[in-house]
């Protein structure tokens, strides 16, 4: 990393302004008449010193902020920047201080340089009265991303700002609901305002995330959320003043009906983060731009000698009828003949014969089904050289579990009403109850990983009276789990923690923050789970993300068994699941192209991905049934190996497909394998960039996996 690529420039003054620069991605925030506005915007590292300002001063608002029912967009007043070392090795931290001058409100602006284009930005307010205060309504960032200089002066006739439509288009993840993970989609924008989001009480089976592209600039936009409650990410088009230019602003931010947070007198709170940037390039140029960001500073280091491991998970095998120790001895002795490196007891260990696991839910001791415990299967588990991994829904309680019937008060309420299964941990006391079942679970056990789940959708959440106001508890339960899984971390630093929500159901950077990997779909049927792996590297790094094979969730259904073991593989972290109840059950051949598959992984794919860069080499597959062909190519940085994985998906298509490499070396030799024939060929770089690669998929739901490594 270039730290010298960093810099920030603050001038005071009757109007004070602050300049954050990554490398050639400027962004600058001034105060012009009380009001903290976005001034500049440059992807090629050059200042407006007279930037004109564009569009209605409320949407070039660097922030929205509602406080006792009064919008705060004006009536600040400079209080002075700081800048100090990030919250990570290698980045800049800038705290600006506003005070209002109406009411007795501060904010401080934090915002985060890690050299990438790519800045994060959250929000300290601070009530700075002797009573309580109302936050109503809150965007974290907002402002102008296009045209990203002004470019309205009269002497400018810049074409692609004239232009008589719209220029902007917006790419999100339009279905946001479980088994629909992946489905991105471009959608031009016209004169109207386009709000996405997500109201079920989590951040929901897409991502929260938006990325906005100036169809004839060239430039593309990225905003994207850290927070796991239900958000917004509104898109403002504007019509400039003089006819047919246009410009866009955004607003971002969580949202929940009112109040969102009492603030006790003199009480200080974070708001969720907000990671936005803008760059020069194509989608592809911005996704390993997000990654490059995510790595720096979102993602967690995972435990020395545990990065990427193959886990097997028992759940896909009938997971309640057949769970009992004897079978799950059978499976363990499955997992460590195929080569997987964990084994994961799922739901159901904490239950009794024929109930269901919904219904074990919050007394976290094994039951019926397994009355010797844990202990005797995770000793069998490490005597065969596997590490131990345990599920658990942590946040729920059934109302028919013995801690409902001690603590009936514990779970979330609105109208008056309990909500079944939801703990709240806006209440002190369960975060407390919470935190002490996850150490006691992890240290009694010696739990290698702790598997995260929660299948709630508390919708607008629930409500607590603070000060005599109906609190929403969704802000609180969050601030709660996100300081439980950072304190279980410090305490257990060699423990893996993954994420998991009915799938991908919340893996927003929130939780991405705080765990180290996430499912990204239960849904696993070909050829849609082709497209949910590709689509989600959109908004996550390669190596954050979960594919299954096996009989979990259907994972073996449609396509070929090279195809699924292929996309398991392609995730940071594949897991195998339900290959029958003992090695007696499963063919030799079913077991010697898993062991092949899982080597793949760990001698190819696993050494790269952690800081791969990854090329889209097709159109996004559209549709529940996507057709034609999805290409992936993962490359070093270096650009000494690459893997590419080749998936001819539903419907007809041309059976034959070239790869022209993008992450190679023009000026190296480099050895290819096509996996499905043991072939090998020797090539240039140059010819395997500029004329490529031919391969042949005759039949539908079939794939290819080609190996590249330099050849010296």
């Amino acid at each position: 990393m270039n730290l010298s690529s960093i810099r920030v420039k603050c001038v005071e003054g009757e109007t004070p302004l602050v300049r954050f620069c990554n490398g050639l991605a400027l962004y600058e925030e001034g105060l012009s008449d009380g009001r903290w506005l976005g001034r500049n915007w440059s992807a090629i590292g050059i200042v407006d010193y007279d930037p004109i300002p564009i569009g209605p001063a409320h949407l070039n608002a660097a922030f929205g902020l509602e406080m006792d029912g009064e919008s705060l967009h004006h009536g600040w007043a400079w209080g002075g920047m700081e800048e100090q070392a990030g919250p990570r090795a290698g980045q800049r931290q800038v705290v600006v201080t506003l005070r209002h001058q109406v009411r007795p409100v501060t904010v401080r602006l934090h915002t985060v340089l890690d050299g990438t284009p790519i800045l994060t930005r959250w929000l300290e307010i601070i009530n700075t009265s002797g009573r309580p205060a109302v936050l109503g309504a809150l965007w974290v960032w907002s402002g102008r991303v296009f045209p990203i200089q002004a470019g309205d002066r009269e002497w400018v006739n810049v074409p692609f700002f004239t232009t008589v439509h719209s220029p902007y288009s917006l790419g999100y993840f339009a279905k946001n609901r479980g088994f629909m993970e992946g489905d991105f989609q471009w959608r031009p924008l016209g004169a109207e305002t386009v709000e996405i989001g997500q109201d079920i009480g989590r951040s929901g089976w897409g991502h929260p995330l938006a990325y906005l592209r100036d169809e004839a600039a060239g430039q593309v936009f990225v905003v994207q959320l850290a927070g796991s409650g239900n958000w917004a990410i509104r898109v403002v088009p504007r019509e400039a003043d003089r006819p047919g230019q246009s410009q866009l602003f955004v607003q971002a931010g969580p949202v929940a009906p009112g109040p969102m947070r009492v603030l006790d007198p003199g009480e200080s709170i974070l708001t969720p983060p907000v990671h936005f940037g803008c760059m020069n390039g194509d989608l592809t140029d911005m996704v390993q731009t997000v990654h490059q960001h995510q790595r720096r500073s979102v993602v967690l280091a995972p435990p020395v000698g545990k990065a990427s491991l193959i886990s097997f998970n028992h759940a896909g095998h009938d997971i309640e009828e057949n769970l009992s120790e004897v079978n799950l001895r059978k499976q363990i002795e499955v997992a460590a003949e195929i080569g997987a490196e964990v084994f994961t007891i799922d739901a159901c260990w904490n239950g009794e014969p024929g109930q269901h696991w919904g219904l074990t839910t919050g007394d976290w001791r094994p039951g019926g089904r397994l009355p010797n415990g844990l202990e005797p299967i995770f000793a069998y588990a490490r005597s065969k050289g596997l590490k131990c991994g345990l599920w658990c829904w942590i946040e729920a309680a059934h109302e028919q579990s013995q801690l409902i019937a001690d603590h009936p008060d514990w779970l979330l309420q609105r109208d008056g009403k309990q909500m079944n299964n939801q703990l709240d941990l806006s209440k002190p006391e369960v975060a407390q109850w919470i935190e002490n079942e996850i150490i006691r679970l992890v240290d009694h056990y010696q739990l290698d990983l702790f598997r995260i789940d929660y299948n709630a959708s508390p919708g607008e959440g629930g409500y607590n009276l603070r000060h005599g106001f109906t609190e929403n508890t969704i802000w609180r339960h969050y601030e709660a789990l996100y300081a439980i899984w950072e304190r279980v971390q410090r305490r257990f630093p060699e423990l893996l923690i993954e994420n998991c929500a009915g799938g991908g159901g919340r893996t927003d950077l929130g939780m991405m923050s705080r765990t180290h990997y996430t499912w990204i779909s239960d849904y696993n049927v070909m050829p849609r789970s082709a497209r949910t792996l590709s689509t989600m590297m959109y908004a996550l790094a390669p190596e954050l993300t979960v594919r299954l094979a096996g009989t979990a969730m259907d994972s073996h259904v449609g396509g070929s068994l090279d195809m699924q073991l292929r996309i398991a593989i392609l995730s940071g972290n594949p897991v195998i699941t339900g290959l029958g109840v003992d090695q007696d059950e499963m063919a030799v051949e079913l077991r010697d192209r898993i062991r092949h598959a899982l080597a793949l992984f760990r001698r190819h794919v696993r050494p790269l991905i952690a800081d791969c860069q990854v090329y889209h080499h097709t159109p996004i597959p559209a549709g529940d049934q996507p057709e034609g062909w999805s290409v992936l190519e993962y490359a070093a940085p270096d650009r000494a190996r690459a893997v590419a994985g080749l998936f001819r998906l539903a419907g007809p298509a041309d059976a034959d497909w070239t790869l022209r490499l993008r992450g190679l070396s023009r000026t190296r030799n480099y050895r290819v394998r096509y996996d499905n024939s043991g072939e090998e060929i020797l090539r240039s770089g140059v010819d395997l960039m500029e004329r490529g690669v031919a391969v042949r998929l005759s039949h539908p739901m079939s794939s290819e996996l080609l190996l590249i490594e330099e050849s010296h």
